[in-house]
């Protein structure tokens, strides 16, 4: 009975290391297949980060130069206000007095 059993176990033990040994070389097959698709899946991920960033780069950089552009349009405008004010100081006075007006009677309602 000692032998047959002994035979049994080192059968099941056999049977096991075929099947732990199967299982190894399918997961091996598995990740040698899926390895090209998962670099194609990085590379295509990486490129989309790097256009993302190109394009966000390009706006931040438009944004200023129009920021800058703005700031020069209101500083000319403030100074053609101050020259219009210098040169016609009654006129000016005028128009802000009548412009407080149409505010006031705006804003009451």
């Amino acid at each position: 009975m000692n032998a047959s059993h002994n035979e049994a176990t080192e059968g099941g033990a056999q049977a096991t290391e075929r099947l732990r040994s199967a299982a190894h070389e399918r997961i091996d097959t598995v990740a040698e297949a899926v390895h090209p698709v998962v670099d194609r899946l990085t590379d295509a991920a990486h490129d989309t980060v790097e256009r993302v960033s190109g394009a966000a780069a390009g706006a931040a950089e438009r944004m200023n130069v129009k920021s800058d552009e703005l700031r020069h349009m209101q500083g000319r405008l403030a100074e053609d206000c101050r020259e219009y004010v210098r040169a016609h100081p009654l006129k000016a006075l005028g128009y802000a007095a009548a412009a407080g007006f149409i505010l006031t009677r705006l804003l009451r309602g």
